[in-house]
């Protein structure tokens, strides 16, 4: 529709919400409203739990300790084997003239356009704003995945109790949480042994000396952002509310 003021706006033929911008009105009605017609998942083949093929390497990795299949050039994960000879077909083996290069990291890739779209990962101007609450995101992508939490619609049940979630990665802490309980991946440094690869991963820092985890206000360092926390809030008081680490707006 066209306002008096000459202006377009996109409103929603569902729930009459209007949008200035039409990527807006895409992005909501895609998320809130749009019903697929098929269950888009396959059983994971060691534990029979129903996953998008999107997100079959990381259950595999972090669930049962299989190593993904990786890009050897740029490190990238493939839910299977044969699309990493495809990503290499199309993105490095075909690319002869990485002409440009990324300052922030040095990779490098064959026109502005793509290069221009991979810094967007290095900078901190998020263009995409949430319409529900105060957040904004980098891309259009990561503010798609945001509006899903605002809609209440939990697809994603666990199959273990029947508790229902917004997305799958809500789904999968619960799983890791209340129904796991084995811990496969050791660490070769100590006796202790975690139910993932990612929580493995954070410990060994432990044994590595990895203290990124910086006090702003004296010289003090953690490996883990909650020994972090728990200084600040011991030692300095009056920064905790500068320090205490925001929510991960990216999935």
């Amino acid at each position: 529709m066209i306002t008096n003021e000459g202006k377009f706006k996109y409103t929603c033929t569902r729930c009459t919400k209007q949008y200035d911008e039409r990527k807006y009105w895409t992005a909501h009605y895609k998320t809130v409203h749009m019903q697929y017609k098929k269950k888009r998942t396959h059983p994971c083949v060691i534990c029979k739990e129903q996953l998008k093929p999107a997100l079959r390497w990381r259950h595999m990795e972090e669930r049962h300790g299989w190593q993904a299949p990786t890009c050897p050039d740029c490190g990238k994960k493939f839910a299977y084997p044969w699309q990493v000879s495809a990503h290499q077909r199309e993105v490095h083996n075909r690319l002869e003239n990485l002409t440009y290069m990324c300052d922030e990291c040095g990779a490098k890739f064959p026109s502005k356009e793509r290069l221009k779209s991979h810094q967007i990962k290095h900078s901190d101007v998020k263009n995409y704003k949430c319409h529900k609450c105060s957040k904004a995101f980098k891309t259009i992508t990561y503010l798609k995945q945001h509006l899903v939490r605002h809609s209440k619609v939990k697809r994603h049940i666990c199959d273990k109790c029947g508790t229902a979630f917004v997305n799958y990665k809500d789904l999968y802490a619960h799983t890791i949480a209340r129904h796991v309980t084995e811990k496969n991946f050791k660490c070769q440094m100590c006796p202790k042994a975690f139910k993932t690869q990612k929580l493995l991963k954070v410990h060994e820092k432990i044994h590595t000396g990895d203290k990124r985890h910086k006090c702003p206000m004296c010289d003090m360092a953690y490996v883990q952002s909650n020994n972090l926390k728990y200084h600040i809030s011991r030692n300095h008081p009056d920064v905790v509310i500068l320090t205490v680490k925001q929510p991960k707006l990216e999935p």
